[in-house]
């Protein structure tokens, strides 16, 4: 019986104990005291940890991707002019030959002229032109080979459309050797052919004879 009389007592003591406690700091006041300057001690709070700012973890370097080379700019270079073909110095595309005979000549004779023109380039020329102008010791005369052919104020002249590279044309005719042509005087006939810019002339002479020709044995030594 009395322990249970102890146990209510100490349920009793607890029962006001909290109940002080529940009443707050006017319960441990003293009669000259008040709430506002009395003095309760606290459980001072612990300052909050720090807070660190998580570090980010470095993102993975990518692996250096190939470039791709950048035009390096350069000084314009100036254009070269295309080579323009010319003629090498001495070269000859058109070739003219003039022959006669006979060569020894009176006055009334009859003599035959042979042109022959020859395109010596490597490609054909057009518009080739020959041209005879006879000089006054001599006349015109029939043409016997030719086309194209005729005489103009005493010259004669031949065109030919076109002569392939290498090819050859040729005219033939006749002059007459004027009267009145003194003795020993030489006769030399020109003719040119043209093609464009390719020229060629050619020349051939005949002589008459001398007025009086050497006697024979004149001065001449016998010798035995």
């Amino acid at each position: 019986m009395k322990r249970e009389f102890r146990l209510a007592g100490y349920l009793l003591l607890l029962a006001i104990l909290l109940g002080s406690l529940a009443a707050g700091p006017q319960v441990w006041a003293t009669p000259d005291q008040t709430a506002s300057n009395q003095t309760v001690p606290t459980r001072t709070p612990k300052p909050p940890a720090p807070t660190v700012a998580p570090t980010a973890a470095p993102r993975p370097t990518s692996e250096p991707q190939p470039t791709a080379p950048q035009p390096t700019a350069t000084a314009p270079v100036a254009a070269t002019p295309s080579p323009t073909a010319v003629a090498p110095a001495g070269r000859v595309d058109l070739s003219l030959a003039l022959s006669v005979a006979p060569v020894q000549v009176w006055s009334g004779v009859t003599v035959v002229y042979t042109l022959t023109v020859t395109n010596l380039s490597m490609s054909a020329l057009r518009d080739v032109v020959l041209l005879d102008p006879l000089p006054a010791d001599l006349e015109p005369g029939a043409i016997l080979v030719g086309r194209d052919v005729g005489w103009q104020s005493g010259a004669l002249r031949a065109t030919f459309a076109e002569l392939a590279a290498g090819a050859q044309a040729e005219v033939i005719f006749t002059a007459k050797v004027a009267a009145g042509v003194p003795a020993g005087k030489v006769i030399v006939n020109r003719a040119t052919a043209t093609a464009g810019a390719a020229s060629a002339s050619a020349s051939a002479a005949i002589a008459m004879p001398p007025a009086e020709l050497p006697a024979v044995g004149s001065g001449a030594v016998c010798i035995r």
